[in-house]
């Protein structure tokens, strides 16, 4: 498959996120916009940065704004139309070998949109860029993501994959070591080697890691609960796992940025 990615237009709200899509990606911005009549200390530097940028910024009747077909539906005061890209293949991901700070998230069947963005926005505040998603049996990436997300999404690489078991053969083959989350059998997640390049796994919310990814993993790693609970929602657990990974590789070597 080809590594061109696949564009599409989503939107995030709020003043602080529109403020550091500017200033973190701004070649991603295509257009920001808000109400003729949104008042806030925000705005003037808002105005300056989009100026600066030479990003569009439209004002509009407050009946227009909430009528914008891509508004995200609690926006009230701004949003920022910007482009999400989506690769079809983990080509852009296997073109250099991956190093031992390297960590990359695969989410085996997450469908709910909240969870999907609440995951991206920890991968992203524990610096893990890359996530891999299946095809099928997952939550698409919507405007609801992003906004989950609370603007993360915009910081992510997202790889949609025909099949999640062979982008896992694929990191295998390219030396990452696979880890995968458990309920119940695998090593603690505290005293897991969480060595790396580390290829994290997080299973769906209802039926978890399904077998066939199962198999495929290095190393199952469990959460034991101290209050007798079968399982934790999917999108704290892998808010757990993230730490958990990055809280080994502070006693190593600097990430490189990939």
């Amino acid at each position: 498959m080809s590594g061109t990615p696949e564009r599409r237009i989503l939107a995030v709200d709020g003043p602080a996120r529109v403020l550091e899509l500017l200033e973190v990606l701004p070649g991603r911005v295509e257009e920001v916009l808000l109400p003729r009549s949104a008042k806030g200390g925000w705005r003037t530097p808002l105005e300056e940065r989009c100026a600066s940028l030479g990003i569009r910024l439209t004002l509009l009747p407050w009946e227009s704004f909430q009528r914008h077909p891509d508004r995200p539906p609690a926006a009230h005061k701004v949003f920022a139309r910007f482009v999400h890209e989506e690769h079809g293949s983990l080509e852009p991901l296997l073109e250099t070998p991956g190093q031992a700070g390297d960590t990359v998230l695969l989410l085996d069947g997450i469908e709910d949109p909240g969870n999907l963005g609440a995951i991206i926005r920890s991968a992203i505040w524990f610096g893990v860029r890359d996530l891999v998603l299946p095809a099928r049996r997952a939550a698409p990436v919507t405007g609801t993501v992003a906004v989950r997300s609370a603007g993360a999404l915009a910081h992510a690489r997202i790889f949609r994959v025909p099949g999640l078991g062979r982008a896992v053969d694929a990191l295998r083959a390219a030396g990452w070591l696979v880890h995968g989350s458990v309920t119940a059998g695998g090593e603690p997640l505290t005293e897991a080697p969480l060595e790396g390049p580390a290829a994290l796994v997080v299973g769906g919310e209802a039926a978890g890691l399904h077998d066939g990814i199962r198999r495929r993993c290095d190393h199952l790693v469990t959460l034991p609960s101290a209050g007798g609970l079968g399982s934790l929602n999917a999108s704290v657990f892998a808010g757990l796992f993230l730490y958990e990974r990055w809280r080994r590789l502070r006693t190593q070597e600097p990430r490189r940025t990939r």
